[in-house]
């Protein structure tokens, strides 16, 4: 199967068709459908409930978000891994055990994290909303976890409508319909709120095992279970350490500036990063496409054609960032005034985060390409070290210099581990993969 004729032939190659692709560009279209409405959601709670009550909204759920954040990272991607190969070979009781530990796992994860900030906001918790947000998303943190166990049997097993429908689709609208509904009957809260959020995953988490049984074949149901848990633990604390980075940034600053700042602060930090996030879609979309790309390429010992992606992804990815963070920085003199005279305060923010988002797709996408050629444990171990100093650095300026800091951290975070694995793209592959590498 091809793609249109009319098509320039860089996208008409075979592998922007066909299951690989179709499965790219619904993940696109559902990743498009998700973060527009968790936008509309953020302008509606930051119009209704002003900076202080989109805070306390944000810290709750980026707090449940980094409880869950092993299990969305590591056990995802392993057990979607494990479960390709066992359905191919017919290993039914590891493919059978591979969804057990990925549940088991995730709820224990989620659980020790949760114990963690339960600790954390006993002692160091000043402020009572913060406080009630945090412990109400420990209770949600282990529901996250399973869907991503759940999505990671799905996308294994090639159902990748069914592992993102109920994450980027049903959660997102059923939280937006339930906070509209609780504004209709004018009890809408931060805390409220906080409460759709979590009954919206809850019931994503409940379709994402209904689609999971569903699949299930009769041999695996009737066969026993095996549990590697050495090799499976240390496979999914790899993959996740390679990508933590990307997910902790956002979040954890959140609860390293709870200590310090108000509620209000973290507003308009949380609604600054969700303007500024949209100016990373352009390398999220193209690493859906170019990733099965460049595998397939490596795997039949095209080198140029490697190289020649390369050098085209990273160059797509720069100009779309460039315009993506162009137009978000200017949307967000105009937007942000609209949700009340607080929110003004959040347009550096917005510029700082964009402009350190356009600088770090300079270096292409070398993340991508490391998970593609197998070299994740180097991935892994830059990730583990930028986080490393990306907390040390808000902990020690962020209090001090208030949220300007931290998105200036965050901004450098993000091309510091962008820029280091780029240089480990060049010294693993012996190519260099930013946009000032020659094609080829």
């Amino acid at each position: 199967m091809r793609t249109a004729a009319f098509l320039p032939g860089f996208f008409r190659q075979s592998y922007f068709s066909g299951p690989i692709a179709r499965s790219a560009y619904t993940t696109i279209t559902l990743r498009i459908a998700s973060i527009g409405i968790g936008f509309v959601t953020t302008l509606f709670l930051a119009r209704v409930l002003g900076a202080q009550g989109v805070g306390v909204y944000a810290f709750g759920a980026g707090i449940a978000m980094m409880a869950a954040m092993f299990s969305r990272l590591g056990i995802q991607t392993q057990i979607s891994r494990d479960t390709a190969v066992y359905l191919n070979s017919g290993d039914w009781p590891r493919l059978k055990g591979a969804l057990w530990f990925g549940i088991i796992a995730s709820i224990v994860s989620a659980i020790a994290f949760g114990f963690l900030v339960i600790h954390y906001f006993l002692l160091a918790g000043n402020n009572s909303q913060l406080v009630a947000a945090g412990l109400l998303s420990v209770c949600l943190a282990p529901f996250l976890a399973i869907a991503a166990a759940f999505q990671g049997r799905l996308r294994g097993g090639m159902k990748n409508f069914y592992a993102y429908v109920p994450e980027l689709a049903v959660a997102p609208v059923a939280t937006l319909i339930m906070i509209a509904i609780l504004y209709s009957l004018n009890i809408l809260t931060a805390m409220t709120a906080l409460m759709a959020f979590a009954a919206g995953w809850v019931i994503a988490t409940l379709l994402s095992a209904f689609f999971v049984l569903q699949s299930e074949s009769a041999q695996m149901k009737s066969s026993s279970v095996r549990i590697e848990w050495k090799q499976w633990i240390k496979g999914s604390a790899t993959l996740a350490a390679a990508s933590i980075i990307t997910v902790a940034a956002g979040r954890i600053e959140l609860v390293a500036l709870s200590v310090t700042f108000g509620a209000a602060e973290l507003g308009l930090y949380a609604v600054a990063f969700r303007f500024a996030q949209f100016t990373t879609f352009p390398g999220f979309a193209l690493s859906s496409g170019f990733g099965p790309v460049i595998a397939a390429l490596h795997a039949q010992g095209d080198h140029h054609g490697v190289g020649r992606r390369i050098w085209l992804g990273a160059w797509m990815n720069f100009i779309g960032s460039l315009i993506a963070g162009a137009a978000i920085t200017g949307a967000s003199w105009i937007v942000l005034p609209l949700l009340g005279a607080e929110f003004i305060a959040a347009r550096p923010l917005v510029a700082t985060m964009c402009a350190g988002f356009v600088l770090q797709s300079l270096a292409g996408r070398p993340a991508d390409i490391l998970s593609m050629l197998n070299f994740a444990d180097a991935a892994a171990k830059a990730g583990c070290a930028v986080l490393a100093v990306y907390i040390i650095a808000i902990a020690a300026f962020a209090p001090a210099f208030g949220v300007v800091a931290a998105a200036i951290i965050t901004a450098s975070a993000y091309v510091a581990h962008n820029t280091i694995l780029a240089i480990i793209v060049s010294y693993k592959t012996g190519r260099r993969c930013d946009v000032f590498a020659k094609a080829g």
